[in-house]
């Protein structure tokens, strides 16, 4: 990884740089460009979708996964909070509601699409798909575990108390993941090929 010129954004970024990488972070319409012209070696964009979409298979023929950075989407509306409580309750909730409907219905789009993306980049475009070798997955593990530790240790107290309540969420997700998700999968995988 060392010296790799990478587009990649925020703490996942941390953790290539960890590992060696130069991370840059530029918007969507810019990566193309990027490495084409070779200012960049690698991106890391939300997925094969909008790879897809962007065009990224002409440059770049070599596809990485399982992403250790950036497992799910994560959009977001910004409001002004103080404009926010000035709206009556029910447009407040008309706001909320709309918000979590879009969340849902970006998840649903990127889980029904990515699959079909990525069979077009093998199959269309011959973008060749490979597995990242347990050394760097094991290195970007040990790389966040020092992020994150470091934002659990900061004296920020804004800073370690959204750490902390990233880890206790992260804790309850894994139960459901590993004790519900995971073992779904082992067993479809074992019994139910068709």
């Amino acid at each position: 990884m060392q010296g790799l010129r990478f587009r990649t954004p925020g703490l996942g970024g941390q953790v290539w740089e960890k590992l060696g990488a130069s991370v840059t972070n530029m918007a969507a319409g810019e990566i193309f460009q990027a490495l084409q012209s070779g200012t960049l070696d690698a991106a890391e964009f939300v997925g094969p979708y909008n790879d897809l979409a962007l065009g990224f298979y002409q440059i770049a023929k070599n596809y990485y996964f399982p992403s250790f950075i950036e497992p799910g989407l994560a959009t977001e509306l910004v409001v002004d909070k103080a404009k926010f409580q000035e709206l009556p309750a029910d447009l407040q909730e008309i706001v909320k509601g709309s918000c979590a409907a879009e969340y849902d219905n970006v998840a649903a789009d990127f889980a029904a699409n990515d699959p079909r993306a990525l069979q077009t980049l093998v199959n269309d475009h011959g973008v060749q798909v490979r597995q990242f070798p347990d050394e760097i997955l094991e290195a970007g593990a040990n790389a966040a575990k020092e992020i994150m530790q470091g934002l659990l240790d900061s004296s920020d107290a804004l800073t370690k108390k959204t750490a902390e309540s990233f880890v206790s969420a992260l804790n309850i997700v894994r139960q459901k993941t590993e004790g519900t998700d995971s073992l779904f999968i082992q067993a479809r995988e074992k019994y139910f090929q068709i």
